[in-house]
Order: C-alpha cells, then structure tokens, then sequence
C-alpha cells in the first residue's frame, strides 16, 4: 500500500511523523513538492531554501495559485550531488564552482577532477584523524576492561604502551616531512 501526503497527518503507531516513507515521492505532474524533495535527498527545507537563496541551486519554479515550490528531477538531483558534495565537507564557494562546472562538459573536466582530487586528499585527512581515534577508543575500552577485571598489570601495560604510541606520534608530526623540506629549499631560491 502506497502512503500519500494526506495520510502524513494520520496518527500512526508503528512510525515516527518525520518518516521519510510517509511520503508519496511520486511527482505531481512531472515535480516534486518541498516535502518530497526533503524525504528523497534528506536535505532539509532550511538548506534547501538557503542553496537556492544564494545562488548555489538555481531558483526553482513556483507554482502560481499557492506560490509552493515545485522541483523538477533535474533539480532533485542537485540537491542530491549538493547533499552528498557537503558531507564530503565541501565548502559553499567549491560547491557552486564544481556545479557550474558540471554544466561545461567534457572541456571542464580537468577543473572538475582538480576540485574533487583536492577534496580526495581532505576526506583522507579525516578518515586518518577518525582512525586515531577509534584506536583511542579501543585503547580506553581494552583498558578500563582490564582495570574492571582487576587485572591492574595488563591496564598499565596499556597504559604504557599507548604513551609510547602518542611520544612517537608527537615526534612524527614535529619532525619535517621531505615535502616541507622541499619547499623550504626553494624558498630559499
């Protein structure tokens, strides 16, 4: 049985209001209402509106006896790229130069491959950081096992062992890597 937006407002025990599947996401009439658009992308109304506000989305149709906001499938899917370009941590400006280069073609291809390249090389930053960190957290739970089990020996043996881990951390990141080397090199010029 297909749920519709009418049946949104009809009490239900089995999901949450704000269940995307509560809604109808078949287009009316070849567009999508905001709410539509909002459970199909998981991009909220406020951000929706702020992309189209500056510019980054481009202003989409209205319709005319309500003034609502109809979105084609076109723009469904630049909310989604949008979507999916911000959780790779992409800032406003690099999301509106990427998208602008999408309508280029092949010619921008090398400007495109840049600006993902570079976002490449950030995302692996943050899955490095989140790594360390999710060894942090097996450290503290190893840990505190250990201590909890009253084996205080293994617990400071941890202890140690992760001192020694974040001393030659330490040294790693204040002694220079060869591409600051390099660099100081031809400063230097």
């Amino acid at each position: 049985m297909s749920m519709t937006l009418a049946d949104v407002d009809a009490p239900s025990d089995a999901r949450p209001r704000n269940d995307p599947s509560l809604v109808d996401a078949t287009p009316h009439d070849g567009e999508f209402t905001m709410r539509q658009v909002v459970a199909l992308t998981g991009v909220g109304e406020h951000a929706i509106r702020f992309y189209e506000r500056t510019g980054v989305l481009a202003r989409v149709r209205r319709q005319r006896s309500s003034g609502h906001r109809r979105y084609t499938v076109s723009d469904v899917s630049t909310i989604h790229t949008l979507a999916c370009l911000r959780a790779m941590g992409m800032s406003l400006a690099e999301m509106r130069e990427y998208l602008d280069l999408t309508t280029q073609g092949a010619e921008a291809a090398p400007q495109a491959l840049e600006i993902l390249a570079a976002q490449r090389v950030a995302l692996a930053e943050q899955m490095r950081a989140l790594q360390e960190r999710a060894a942090y957290l097996d450290y503290k739970v190893a840990y505190w096992t250990a201590l909890g089990a009253g084996d205080a020996q293994t617990a400071q043996a941890l202890g140690r062992a992760f001192a020694s881990r974040v001393r030659a951390s330490a040294t790693r990141q204040s002694s220079p890597s060869p591409a600051t080397i390099e660099t100081d090199e031809t400063e230097q010029e």
